[in-house]
C-alpha cells in the first residue's frame, strides 16, 4: 500500500493539499487534506515539513479525541501530530484534517474541508494500523 500526500497550496493562513491511497497501481481513495502553512516546523503554528513518515492508527481513551484517529511519528521537533476530524484551518493546531471536498463552508473566503468525520472513517477501514506516508 503506497499513501501520498501532495501539498497543492499554501496561501500563508492554511495549506490545500491530496491524498491517495494505492494498492501497487490501483488507486483505492482520494482525499482532501487541510493543514497549517508552512512555518518553519513551529508547533502549533506549521505543517510539518515534506517527507516520509510512519504513522500509527491510535484509539486512546485519554485523548481529546474520543474516536480512531491517526497519529504521525518522529517529526522533528514536534509531538501529537494527529490526523483527525474537522473542519477548519483553526481547528488543526499543526494536525491534518481530511475531507471529501474542499469548500468555504464559513464564508470567510477560505477553503475547508467537508465530510471530515466520514473521511476519517473510511481511511480507517482502508489503512493497515502502521503505515508509510510521503508527503511532496
Amino acid at each position: 500500500m503506497k499513501n501520498i500526500l501532495t501539498r497543492l497550496y499554501d496561501d500563508g493562513k492554511q495549506t490545500l493539499g491530496e491524498w491517495r491511497i494505492y494498492e501497487k497501481e490501483n488507486l483505492l481513495f482520494e482525499c482532501k487534506i487541510l493543514e497549517l502553512p508552512y512555518k518553519d516546523n513551529q508547533s502549533n503554528k506549521s505543517c510539518i515539513p515534506k517527507g516520509t513518515y510512519l504513522v500509527k492508527k491510535r484509539h486512546d481513551q485519554r485523548s481529546k479525541f474520543k474516536y480512531p484517529h491517526l497519529h504521525i511519528q518522529n517529526v522533528v521537533n514536534r509531538d501529537w501530530i494527529l490526523i483527525h476530524v474537522g473542519n477548519f484551518y483553526t481547528q488543526t493546531a499543526g494536525c491534518m484534517l481530511p475531507g471529501a471536498f474542499f469548500y468555504d463552508l464559513n464564508k470567510d473566503g477560505l477553503k475547508d474541508v467537508t465530510s471530515s468525520e466520514k473521511t476519517l472513517s473510511k481511511m480507517m477501514e482502508l489503512l493497515p494500523e502502521s503505515f508509510v506516508l510521503e508527503i511532496v
